[in-house]
């Protein structure tokens, strides 16, 4: 009877520990070996939790080997979405796909991503804060930022939100308020095609714009993909439901035209560079279109802390307060932290 209630004991507490065992293994271009858990790898930069040294972030082009216990959903650089576990590669530098049935041997610079299927939520979660302050003694203006975004990564999906705004104060004029929250989703799909949908507020009041909703969706491709860059553009239809400063309510149907850059060096100083253009033609309103440049450039200055220099273009060929200006620019200075 004892021996009976043992064994059931032992079999009761096995899964629970070989649960909590991490048994993923990096070799590493220096000789060094190191066994933990695969989180994601995103822009060349891996995630990786150990149990000495916590959650870690490698660069992938250090790495010899990878191996892991698990399956991974993997992205590879011509758009192919593999399922499979990462075994040792027949030299350096590769990387085995344990495909059931038909395993294939790549170079790793051929990997661009990796999520874990079974995962945490919060594991899953990447995002940052910025904040920036200014104030010009001359003409005593005082201007204050912030931004703050966070996506989740999932199964051949993400979503997350982006936010920012601008208060500029000065002296004898009413404020000037810029505002732009997003939610979105992207859905990914084989090679190098996704689909999209969002939900975007904003205000300007330089513009004459009240507040503006934008709704809808749609198609996009990613035109070039590497382990450290990536560019897409994407093509869509949103409903835009609008206010100015001193009119009533109009709603509108715009296309979508956008293409964005993304690119990232780890070589010190750490650097993130992110561009974008965004075209809004009316669908339902003659001669009126929208446009949208921004440029977002960060310089790593301790682990995790960084300065950024953000520039902003928007114009409009019809605002809907009379008397507003057709367009808006500004450069920002931020401090920020990355998670």
């Amino acid at each position: 009877m004892r021996k009976l209630c043992c064994l059931i004991l032992i079999g009761l507490i096995s899964p629970l520990i070989f649960v909590g065992q991490k048994c993923d293994t990096l070799y590493l271009n220096n000789g060094d070996r190191i066994t933990g858990e695969i989180k994601s790898l995103d822009y060349g930069k891996l995630r990786y939790k150990t149990d000495d040294l916590g959650t870690i972030y490698i660069e992938w082009d250090k790495i010899d080997y990878v191996i892991t216990c698990k399956f991974m959903e993997v992205t590879l650089k011509d758009g192919e979405i593999h399922y499979a576990a990462l075994r040792k590669g027949d030299k350096p530098g590769t990387v085995r796909l344990g495909i059931r049935g038909n395993p294939i041997t790549v170079p790793m610079t051929e990997v661009v991503q990796v999520t874990r299927i079974n995962n945490g939520f919060f594991s899953r979660i990447d995002g940052s804060v910025e904040l920036g302050l200014s104030y010009t003694k001359a003409s005593d203006v005082t201007q204050y930022n912030g931004s703050a975004d966070a996506a989740y990564k999932a199964y051949r999906f993400t979503t997350g939100f982006r936010g920012s705004l601008i208060h500029t104060i000065q002296p004898g004029k009413d404020d000037a308020r810029r505002q732009d929250f997003n939610i979105y989703y992207t859905r990914l799909h084989e090679k190098n095609w996704f689909t999209e949908g969002n939900v975007n507020y904003e205000s300007n009041s330089e513009l004459g714009l009240k507040w503006r909703v934008l709704a809808g969706g749609g198609v996009g491709h990613d035109l070039f993909r590497s382990l450290f860059g990536r560019l897409s553009t994407s093509a869509g239809v949103y409903y835009n439901t609008e206010q100015g400063q001193d009119t009533t309510t109009t709603n509108s149907a715009d296309g979508a035209l956008i293409v964005s850059y993304r690119q990232y060096r780890y070589d010190s100083p750490k650097l993130d560079l992110y561009t974008a253009i965004y075209f809004y033609p009316s669908l339902t309103e003659r001669d009126r279109y929208r446009a949208q440049y921004d440029l977002q450039v960060r310089l790593e200055v301790i682990k995790d802390l960084f300065v950024g220099l953000n520039f902003y273009y928007t114009y409009d060929s019809k605002p809907r307060t009379e008397s507003a200006s057709e367009l808006d620019y500004g450069i920002i200075t931020t401090l920020g932290y990355t998670f």
